[in-house]
């Protein structure tokens, strides 16, 4: 379905029992007829996906060393590619084994399915799963899962068939024991608010919007714009105080930036403009909280709607 946008003015690695019931069932059988094997193996791999999602959510990675990479840009990105994916262990016999990339074997592989639309990863039963010694419990379960989702997202991208791990070898120092290895979630020191950081996120916005790009092969651009605005939304919750004056120079940034979403369009699958306005909506409430503290003159302000 096609749409329009128009502008209408604890990752605790704690050790505890997961109940399998929390989870359906997956219908993929491994050739050698383990159903319940595969079943466990995905099961596994969508609890640590989970636990990965919850511990991003919660701020659990501000420690982790993302060189370039900001940490609202990797929060937007990884949940987004956490929130949309469908697993599958494959054993012999089975459509898709043996798992490797260019002939060489991987644990899981990865890949996005434009068709569905959603981001598909098979992994090897007895290497991610049924070959380990302590399945439902071992900390490379972890590596691996991250890795794959970081792939999707575009922080660890392969040589090939050489495998980037530059973030996801980082993740198994946040596990610790309690009943299961789950992410533990460390407290870091809240971030003092610098205008020149919020002058820096609404640079983003202004730039991610220098172009409008319509149809399906949009896709790379609309997720560009939302992870900008995103990153000023975070920014503006977390650091903003209602009591801070703005200078002259952010308020032109934020009247900058709102022109530039209230004057963009889009065409293109209904799901995608959807994720688009929510988050256009969302950033031009912060662009008008911004332009109120910076006391600009004629703030600009619109809404974004979507036309079927």
């Amino acid at each position: 379905m096609k749409a329009n946008l128009f502008t209408a003015q604890a990752l605790a690695l704690a050790i505890i029992c997961t109940a399998t019931g929390l989870f359906a069932p997956m219908a993929h059988a491994v050739g050698t007829g383990d159903k319940g094997g595969g079943d466990r193996c995905e099961l596994r791999f969508k609890a640590i996906a989970s636990d990965i999602k919850h511990w991003i959510a919660n701020d659990g990675h501000a420690r982790l060393k993302l060189g370039e990479v900001s940490p609202e840009g990797y929060a937007t990105q990884m949940i987004a590619a956490l929130s949309n994916f469908r697993v599958t262990c494959v054993g012999p016999g089975d459509e898709g084994y043996p798992v490797e990339v260019g002939g060489k074997a991987k644990e899981c592989v990865n890949f996005y399915d434009a068709n569905e639309k959603v981001n598909r990863i098979q992994c090897d039963l007895t290497k991610f799963y049924s070959g380990l010694k302590n399945p439902e419990n071992d900390p490379v379960q972890y590596r691996i899962t991250h890795h794959e989702f970081a792939t999707l997202a575009g922080f660890e991208k392969p040589n090939s068939d050489d495998s980037n791990y530059a973030l996801s070898s980082q993740i198994t120092a946040f596990l610790e024991d309690q009943l299961i290895k789950k992410l533990a979630i460390k407290p870091s020191a809240k971030p003092v608010f610098s205008e020149e950081t919020l002058q820096k996120r609404l640079r983003g916005v202004i730039n991610a919007y220098n172009y409008t790009c319509n149809g399906d092969p949009c896709y790379s651009v609309w997720t560009e714009q939302i992870r900008a605005v995103d990153d000023l939304n975070r920014y503006v919750d977390r650091q903003l105080n209602n009591d801070l004056k703005l200078s002259d120079k952010t308020g032109k940034l934020a009247r900058s930036a709102a022109v530039k979403i209230c004057t963009a369009w889009a065409t293109g699958d209904l799901t995608w403009v959807a994720r688009l306005v929510a988050s256009e909506n969302a950033g031009l409430d912060r662009l008008e909280q911004v332009q109120e503290m910076a006391g600009v003159a004629n703030p600009k302000k619109c809404r974004r709607k979507i036309n079927p």
